[in-house]
């Protein structure tokens, strides 16, 4: 079977995001079973030749299958041209990335219309599906949760430093929940808790950098960026110091985040807002800690529980780590294959 596959990919540097790193794990699994040839749809719009040669793949050459996982942005311009030449249409498997497309489909900012012409739509959880098929989609809606290629899992680490470590990782910006994070550990400070750390790695937002770097102090802390995709082993091992996760994102592009898999292949319960997909993936009570989103009480609480009863941690963190295996790239590859072959 012969595919060509559409996406954002930088093929020649290292990944810069989830999407890159997402595509390229999905056409390492594509490349098992199928003949593939690749439109590298990075930076398209400073790349004029891109779109030519895309477009003349797409019209001009016969194809079983056509893989689109590009931008919903880049997906909808596409769509909505090539709704109208049903012999290529109903080619089009669309791999959603992230969490835009379903709710920009809920909401009406893309019109439903143009993506019922294609084969078939994979997206990354129920929820995602539901929203789809509720705004009027009448194509084969499929899940497939996200993956990783990560090393094979240590064995699980029992923590029992007098010391309790949260760890945050990802954008530091409003939008993941990152003000809810320091509002919270001051009410822990406030009401007496001193035997906590909190440690940041990721990009800090332009527009955020003096507030935050203001809210640091020896309990909140910044350390950089944690290369887990270009450096897993050692990034790994780095949050495997850790105790607890943080991830209280309302962010509106939030899918199935790509931070939750590295928190369970480390051991780490993960304390998250009940946005979006994070209700799929964490377990409340099991596998970590689901709160409201933008509430920094609810947070301060779940904080609290952790740090009073480590017996609670560590049953988590167990279920976290056992939970892990389900989201490599071997277990989830043949759900793929089985999607486009369809």
């Amino acid at each position: 079977m012969r595919v060509l596959f559409i996406g954002a990919l930088n093929l020649d540097n290292p990944p810069t995001g989830g999407e890159e790193y997402k595509n390229r794990l999905l056409l390492e699994c594509l490349h098992r079973e199928f003949s593939i040839l690749i439109v590298d749809t990075y930076k398209w719009n400073k790349r004029p030749l891109i779109l030519f040669r895309l477009f003349s793949e797409v019209f001009f050459y016969k194809w079983d299958r056509i893989v689109l996982s590009a931008s919903s942005r880049s997906v909808y311009r596409l769509v909505s041209i090539i709704q109208y030449f049903p012999f290529i249409a109903r080619k089009c498997v669309y791999f959603v990335i992230g969490g835009f497309f379903p709710s920009a489909v809920e909401s009406g900012k893309y019109k439903i219309k143009p993506y019922n012409k294609l084969r078939s739509i994979i997206v990354e959880g129920k929820g995602h599906k539901l929203n789809l098929l509720t705004s009027g989609c009448s194509i084969p809606v499929n899940c497939i949760p996200n993956f990783k290629a990560f090393p094979a899992q240590e064995p699980f680490l029992d923590k029992c430093d007098s010391l309790f470590r949260f760890v945050f990782v990802s954008r530091i910006c409003p939008e993941k929940g990152v003000r809810e994070i320091i509002e919270a550990s001051k009410l822990l400070i406030q009401d007496g808790y001193t035997n906590f750390s909190v440690t940041f790695y990721g990009p800090i937002e332009s527009g955020f950098v003096d507030e935050f770097n203001a809210s640091l102090n020896p309990i909140l802390r910044y350390e950089g960026q944690l290369d887990i995709l270009g450096s897993p082993e050692l990034s790994y091992s780095v949050l495997r110091s850790y105790d607890t996760m943080i991830f209280p994102t309302s962010w509106i592009g939030e899918g199935f985040p790509g931070v939750i898999i590295d928190a369970f292949v480390a051991g780490l319960p993960v304390i998250a807002s009940d946005w979006n997909m994070n209700t799929e993936i964490i377990r409340h009570n099991d596998n970590g800690i689901i709160i409201p989103s933008k509430d920094q009480l609810a947070l301060s609480e779940a904080m609290r529980l952790l740090l009073s009863d480590r017996g609670l941690c560590r049953r988590l963190a167990y279920s976290s780590f056992s939970c892990a295996f389900h989201y490599h790239i071997d277990k989830v590859c043949p759900q793929i294959i089985e999607a486009v072959k369809k």
